[in-house]
């Protein structure tokens, strides 16, 4: 008898310590010591940062790229999950032919544009959403919105004196790209000319369980679904995104179902740059999404803005729904997946700037 109560209190010891270790290391992916100005200038000076510090005091990340001068027309290019707004830099390189080396912050001497389609867009800002790269998440608690991500990025256009901007978003970029071009119509600063938007994420769907097959892997789509909103979300990107997202680019992708494309290696640096300074970015932005009373009221959204052209590209081997109403124009791209429109985003843009006729 006396054995097994040893035993027994052995056992309840290492049982007790592995839980106290859990709970460890819940609270340590959960929390996080707000990185300041000075630092965040410094530690994203190499990738060409630059930073907004917004009303409530956070810090908005964002790539400045082409002609500084240009604030008539600027295309605002959205990032998706788990990147940031440097990972716009590749696609956008593709689409509008700029020398997209971002300008050093706060370097007053950025490279011209060398744009080959001088109606069209010469300068593109592509912001980093917070909690992503070195944007500082919004605190918790405080009710933050789909909304509030379109707010931020409109005070950013405030802030660079943008008059009119083309919003262009794929994948979870497509939900904030829909929030943002909202915020945009209501500034009364900057007017919306049009949305081009790539398999997106919109979180309109009356059963919202179905953004779990976004990913056809059933264990990724677990992830991003049950396990990100929650104060597991955190640990997944502490830990399994770390290990996950240092391996080779062609291994990454392929638990999506991609073939190799250009700028894979870029879009695979980026995911770890997404998750390298916090950890709230796509736990947080997930929540919203996912959460039922989040779910942005599209089909009002675009008659609301029955002026504005809204374009949405689609491939057919993308088991997202794809949405469309009668004031969009749907494309259903034969043998295409969910990350094409981050490599070929030329012709989409193309299509829209002839209908603004911005490009001959």
């Amino acid at each position: 008898m006396g054995w097994c109560k040893k035993v027994g209190m052995v056992a309840a010891t290492v049982l007790s310590a592995v839980v106290l270790w859990l709970v460890w290391v819940v609270w340590d992916a959960n929390r996080y010591t707000p990185i300041g100005l000075e630092a965040a200038t410094a530690l994203g000076a190499a990738d060409g940062a630059r930073f907004l510090v917004l009303p409530d005091g956070r810090l908005l990340e964002y790539f400045d790229y082409g002609d500084p001068s240009e604030t008539d027309l600027v295309l605002l290019g959205l990032h998706g999950g788990a990147t940031t707004g440097k990972g716009s830099e590749w696609s956008i390189n593709a689409a509008l032919g700029l020398s997209l080396r971002p300008r050093p912050s706060p370097s007053p001497s950025p490279e011209p544009s060398t744009s080959e389609t001088p109606l069209g867009p010469r300068r593109v800002i592509a912001p980093t959403y917070p909690g992503f790269g070195l944007s500082t998440p919004h605190d918790q608690g405080s009710g933050a919105t789909l909304g509030s991500y379109g707010d931020d990025v409109c005070a950013l256009l405030g802030h660079l004196g943008i008059k009119r901007v083309i919003v262009l978003g794929g994948s979870l970029g497509g939900a904030v790209g829909i929030s943002v071009a909202h915020s945009v119509a209501r500034s009364g600063h900057t007017q919306l000319l049009g949305v081009l938007l790539g398999a997106p994420g919109i979180p309109a769907m009356p059963d919202f369980g179905g953004f779990a097959q976004l990913i056809p892997d059933p264990a990724n789509g677990f992830i991003q679904h049950r396990l990100m909103p929650t104060l597991l979300g955190p640990v997944v990107i502490k830990y399994l995104y770390a290990s996950a997202f240092s391996k080779p680019a062609e291994e990454i992708f392929a638990t999506f179902g991609e073939l190799p494309f250009a700028g894979m290696e870029a879009m695979a640096q980026d995911m770890i740059r997404s998750q390298r300074y916090y950890n709230r970015g796509q736990p947080d932005l997930m929540k919203i999404i996912t959460t039922p009373a989040q779910h942005y009221d599209f089909p009002a959204f675009v008659r609301d803005l029955a002026e504005v052209p809204i374009h949405i590209w689609q491939g057919d081997n993308d088991t997202m729904v794809a949405l469309g109403h009668k004031h969009t124009t749907l494309t259903i791209v034969s043998g295409a997946s969910h990350f094409w429109l981050r490599h070929l985003a030329e012709e989409p843009l193309e299509i829209m700037l002839k209908q603004l006729g911005l490009k001959k």
